[in-house]
């Protein structure tokens, strides 16, 4: 798994790369652990409509969100397999997968907090997701847009 390429002294999958596996691997044990099998079903203040939580869009942002739950892990699920094929696309689909990851994520916690504005909820502000999402857009993706390790390992 870990070769020289082009007869560089670079090696394959070493290097960042190493440390994105890792980072990554973490982060799908937290997405799997996080969980919420009944968001649905503890939300229901929120979709009744004789609740005084009631908002019509409630709804769909929770179903949304659940969608969310499982669509994340299965992601990096892809990442992980891509990784360790080298494909070369894996370095577009992980700038694709961190893009669409921060642009939901901000997506998802401002309509969460216009829905819980409307219905006198007070909601914490999400900093721990959004700076997760801006750390992955930050670092990552410029990485994998530079880096020569990464074009000399995902060429196949």
């Amino acid at each position: 798994m870990f070769e020289t390429k082009n007869g560089s002294n670079k090696i394959g999958l070493g290097g960042w790369l190493s440390v994105w596996l890792v980072l990554t691997c973490l982060g799908l044990i937290r997405f799997i652990h996080d969980i919420d099998l009944h968001l649905l079903s503890n939300a229901q203040s929120l979709t009744d409509s004789n609740s005084e939580y009631y908002h019509p869009l409630a709804k769909p942002l929770l179903i949304f969100e659940y969608i969310l739950q499982f669509v994340n892990p299965l992601s990096f699920i892809v990442l992980i397999f891509l990784y360790a094929r080298k494909s070369r696309f894996f370095p577009k689909i992980v700038i694709v997968i961190y893009s669409a990851n921060l642009a939901l994520v901000l997506f998802d916690r401002a309509a969460t907090m216009l829905i819980a504005k409307s219905v006198n909820l007070t909601v914490p502000f999400p900093w721990k997701e959004i700076f997760r999402g801006l750390f992955a857009v930050c670092v990552w993706i410029p990485y994998f847009l530079k880096s020569a390790r990464v074009k000399s390992t995902f060429i196949k």
